[in-house]
């Protein structure tokens, strides 16, 4: 039985203000919250972010709002997968992620829409339950209907994810074991060239 993703998405217009609060200027605080983080000692550390092509840093999220028009919408989405600490690592959450976001992009294309572009990055050391923060800008609004078939595809997302984990685990599996079986013929070849020296001895 799938289980629930948790799915929550607010948005600004670039060109909006609110409480003297630009969408451009709210996108970046979010941003600046989801990629850094204080460790015990209360510094201030980065998080490494990531988008559909590989690894991202927050400079470029702040560049990304800046090239933003001003009609554009900055969206920030919330991805959680419902089971806390759980069970995908880095690279499967990153796909799991990624998968979400193209079917949001081939969404809003089939209506002559445009994702232009967006980044994420992981939070998994807070409060117990990982979940993965996304900014991005898009031409148009998300409707709301988008919202729940969003979540469908995030929950489809998820399930494929979690196959890439499983498969990824027997294949370490099968690795450990075909080492294993070298590690153990080589000790068996050793011991049989020490007996070979030692029945020379004689």
């Amino acid at each position: 039985m799938s289980r629930p993703v948790y799915f929550n998405a607010q948005y600004r217009a670039v060109s909006a203000s609110k409480g003297g609060v630009s969408g451009r200027s709210w996108g970046k605080g979010a941003t600046r919250y989801a990629f850094t983080r204080e460790n015990e000692l209360g510094e201030r550390l980065e998080r490494e972010g990531f988008d559909a092509d590989g690894s991202r840093e927050r400079r470029s999220v702040y560049e990304m709002l800046d090239r933003a028009e001003e009609k554009d919408k900055v969206y920030t989405l919330v991805l959680n997968p419902g089971e806390g600490r759980g069970d995908l690592s880095e690279e499967a959450r990153r796909e799991w992620v990624r998968g979400t976001m193209t079917y949001l992009e081939e969404r809003l294309e089939a209506r002559g829409h445009e994702l232009k572009d967006w980044a994420a990055v992981s939070h998994v050391e807070q409060g117990g339950h990982d979940h993965v923060h996304v900014v991005g800008v898009t031409s148009h609004c998300l409707r709301k209907e988008d919202m729940g078939v969003m979540q469908e595809a995030a929950r489809e997302c998820l399930e494929s994810a979690r196959e890439l984990v499983s498969e990824l685990e027997e294949d370490c599996l099968d690795r450990a074991m075909e080492q294993q079986r070298e590690l153990d013929l080589e000790l068996e070849r050793r011991e049989l060239e020490q007996q070979r020296s030692l029945d020379w001895d004689y």
